[in-house]
C-alpha cells in the first residue's frame, strides 16, 4: 500500500497498459482483424480527490478485456475532453471505437477518423444541432 501510494498513478498505468498491449499484440500476431476498442469512464466509489469530488477514471478497453488505457479526470472536469488523450498513440488504423454519450462530441468524432480509425457513438436528443457551414 505504501508504495503504490508513491507511485505516480498516469505513469504506472502506462508501463502496464503498454506491457498489456505488447501481449495482446503478440496472441494475436497473425491475425488480420480490426481492433474494437471501448471508451467509458466510471467513477470510483468511496474514493475522494483534493477538494472532496469522487474520483472519475476514462478507461479504453478491447474487446477481450484487456484495459489499454486510463485516465484520472481532473475533478472540474468531465470524461469528454480525456477521450483524445486517452485514446493518443493507442487507436491503431483501421480500428474501431466505441463509446457511450458522454464522448459524443464533434471532436471526438472526428481525432479517430484522422488516425484512420472508425467510430460509433451513441447519439442523443439532448446535442445541439450543428450548421453545415
Amino acid at each position: 500500500m505504501r508504495l503504490l501510494s508513491r507511485l505516480d498513478g498516469d505513469a504506472f498505468d502506462a508501463a502496464v497498459s503498454a506491457f498489456l498491449q505488447a501481449r495482446s499484440t503478440d496472441l494475436d500476431a497473425g491475425k488480420a482483424r480490426w481492433r474494437a476498442v471501448a471508451v467509458d469512464g466510471k467513477q470510483l466509489r468511496g474514493s475522494r480527490a483534493a477538494g472532496g469530488k469522487a474520483v472519475w477514471l476514462p478507461a479504453a478497453m478491447d474487446h477481450a478485456g484487456t484495459v489499454l488505457a486510463q485516465r484520472q479526470v481532473d475533478t472540474k472536469s468531465h470524461e469528454a475532453p480525456a477521450f483524445v488523450p486517452l485514446l493518443d498513440g493507442l487507436v491503431p488504423e483501421d480500428a474501431v471505437v466505441t463509446a457511450d454519450a458522454a464522448h459524443t462530441q464533434h471532436a471526438n468524432g472526428i481525432w479517430p477518423r484522422e488516425q484512420g480509425a472508425h467510430y460509433i457513438a451513441v447519439v442523443k436528443g439532448t446535442l445541439p444541432a450543428r450548421s453545415s457551414s
